[in-house]
């Protein structure tokens, strides 16, 4: 079997229900920015649930998930994580005034790492994860485990031991780096896609 951690269902996999998305309020005065910097489909679709984003303003994204938003999107990073997206985005964001939507909890240091370089950007947290008990409270042999954020890791440890015969599958660098602290062998997804992870996981049985 399987399996996802967040709360969406996708083809090929059955989802443990580990977290769900809850969308915040906030207020965004868009002639203050010139771009926008996205690295979660869920920070673009927070934005879009209560803004039409200005045409004057670019959007810079961490992958291409992000345009099945049908969002209009400028620049597609060539990294799969935060903070190499960070460092590819520099030349690209001098003397422009950035916005960056945000989860509560990040496992990076994008802005971070932008204002080191002297980029003007302002953090706004537009949603937070919320933990969840899982309904499936037995996995069974041969499960495949498929983490898809760096906080999911976290949860499903916090619920399940790992079983010898389990095989997990990293979306990315930033997961990979705290699946590392539980389990020493996994496999790391070339894209940040889900469903690019469910076709490995496929390929593996």
């Amino acid at each position: 079997m399987i399996y996802t951690l967040n709360d969406k269902q996708y083809e090929g996999a059955t989802s443990l229900d580990l977290m769900r998305i809850e969308y915040l309020h906030f207020d965004v005065d868009f002639s203050r920015y010139d771009a926008i910097v996205i690295t979660s489909r869920n920070a673009l679709k927070a934005l879009l649930n209560k803004y039409k984003i200005p045409s004057h303003i670019k959007i810079y994204a961490i992958g291409k998930n992000s345009a099945k938003e049908k969002q209009r999107i400028d620049f597609v990073a060539t990294s799969n994580n935060a903070n190499d997206f960070a460092e590819e985005l520099v030349v690209h964001l001098k003397n422009k005034k950035v916005l960056y939507p945000r989860a509560k909890i990040v496992s990076s240091d994008m802005a971070g790492i932008l204002r080191l370089s002297n980029i003007q950007i302002d953090e706004l947290i537009v949603y937070e994860n919320i933990k969840q008990v899982p309904k499936i409270k037995k996995l069974g042999a041969n499960s495949i485990i498929i983490f898809s954020a760096s906080s999911l890791v976290n949860y499903f440890f916090e619920y399940y031991e790992w079983g010898s015969s389990y095989t997990a599958i990293s979306i990315g660098k930033m997961t990979s780096k705290e699946l590392n602290k539980y389990i020493p062998n996994f496999i790391e997804s070339k894209k940040t896609d889900i469903n690019y992870c469910i076709k490995m996981g496929i390929s593996l049985k």
